[in-house]
């Protein structure tokens, strides 16, 4: 077992490293003995003064740091303020003063950000909003070429939404007597020229369902109006016994409105008439031309085959 004599030799050399700022050998060193000789409380002790070493050189490294950070606040380089201070966490992640700076840092790169934006904003909304009153059609060039060149930016994206609106909502208003005509060709096709502009306009989708349900109901009160006249007809056709006529009207109805009542219970009937009807001809065409019959088989039986 090792003797007093080498815990002090190593003790002397540990020093020796610590003098030397040697400071991450000397702590694997005492480390490494305290695992060799978990007992021995002078390593412990040891260990405490290579640690303190260490946070006192990491706080002189983060004070000089932070020295030549000072003039970067006066010409509000926020970012690179951040960038300098946040790898001192690492070395020091208890600092106070260091937390604090980096929180004041964060907060003014903010505001500068929101400012920028702000300005950014102002300053397209002034051009675009001109632009759109005079060329329209390089106004939506710049709008493109925004897009393209801030792939993803939400500011950006924001904005030039906000534009395509703006225009389509101008020529939606301009053509108010159109969109609540019932030319409805005539309406798809401008809805057509407007998805040019935003595919995704919300606006242009709420004028398509206007548009579809206008269209629906005036299909439907057509519909009504022919079932109508078409039954009004039919019930005549029946009174008249027209049943060949009647029959044909039904299916048109039940064509239109499968489930018609009236004119289902017109078809079974017209159809079950025709038939008695018919019948009732074919019968009596039938014993009409029997004495013609019987005398040209008199004449040829040839020409008659026998049932």
């Amino acid at each position: 077992m090792a003797d007093a004599p080498y815990f002090k030799q190593v003790e002397q050399k540990i020093n020796y490293l610590i003098a030397d700022k040697k400071l991450s050998e000397a702590f694997k060193l005492v480390n490494s003995m305290i695992k060799k000789f978990p007992e021995e409380k002078l390593f412990y002790d040891i260990r405490k003064k290579v640690i303190f070493e260490i946070e006192s050189h990491n706080n002189k490294i983060v004070e000089e740091k932070m020295k030549e950070v000072k003039p970067l606040w006066k010409k509000k380089s926020y970012a690179e303020i951040l960038k300098k201070l946040k790898p001192l966490l690492k070395i020091t992640p208890s600092s106070e003063r260091l937390k604090k700076d980096i929180i004041k840092a964060q907060e003014r790169y903010q505001e500068e950000v929101n400012r920028l934006r702000q300005d950014f904003k102002n300053k397209q909304t002034v051009r675009l909003t001109k632009l759109m009153d005079e060329d329209e059609k390089t106004f939506l060039q710049e709008l493109f070429e925004l897009e393209r060149a801030n792939p993803g930016n939400k500011d950006v994206l924001s904005l030039t939404k906000h534009f395509r609106d703006r225009l389509i909502q101008r020529k939606i208003k301009e053509r108010q007597d159109l969109i609540y005509s019932d030319k409805y060709d005539a309406i798809e096709n401008f809805l057509v020229q407007l998805r040019k502009i935003d595919e995704k306009s919300e606006r242009i989708s709420k004028l398509q369902r206007d548009l579809y349900n206008r269209k629906r109901g005036s299909i439907m009160e057509e519909k009504s109006e022919f079932v109508f006249n078409a039954l009004t007809h039919l019930n005549t056709l029946m009174r008249l016994k027209k049943y060949d006529k009647a029959l044909q009207v039904s299916k048109e109805i039940i064509e239109v409105d499968k489930t018609n009542q009236d004119a289902l219970k017109a078809y079974k009937k017209a159809k079950n008439k025709l038939y008695h009807q018919t019948r009732g001809l074919s019968i009596e065409a039938i014993q009409k031309d029997k004495p013609k019959i019987e005398a040209d088989y008199q004449k040829d039986p040839t020409k008659f085959k026998k049932i």
